[in-house]
């Protein structure tokens, strides 16, 4: 379990850097929406390895180190956004998001 955790983290350096280049990096079209693919993506797989390994982790003995590691991705991952992103840009392609503060603020683009 301890490894497992330690990929997650990982994966959560990951995502980091992906909203960093969201926010920070002026990308063209493709590109953004690529990443914003990926980022929605790593959130969804580790909302579901969270809720899995927290259904669990009172059958799992966890060390502390690990059990901070859990803290850490459970409060990054499951409390990220109130609103399911990814649906809504689905919806309406018309509908952009940005990451502003590990918040996602949808906003509408006119066209």
């Amino acid at each position: 379990m301890k490894e497992a955790l330690e990929q997650a983290l990982l994966i959560c350096k990951k995502h980091e850097k992906l909203v960093n280049d969201l926010l920070y990096h002026n990308l063209d079209k493709n590109t953004y929406k690529k990443k914003l693919s990926l980022c929605l993506s790593i959130e969804r797989e580790m909302q579901l390895f969270l809720a899995d390994v927290a259904e669990h982790k009172f059958e799992i003995i966890l060390e502390k180190e690990s059990m901070n590691i859990f803290y850490y991705l459970q409060k990054y991952f499951l409390h990220l956004h109130e609103k399911n992103t990814s649906d809504l840009y689905k919806k309406n392609p018309r509908i952009r998001t940005r990451i502003i503060n590990n918040k996602i603020e949808t906003i509408q683009i006119s066209f």
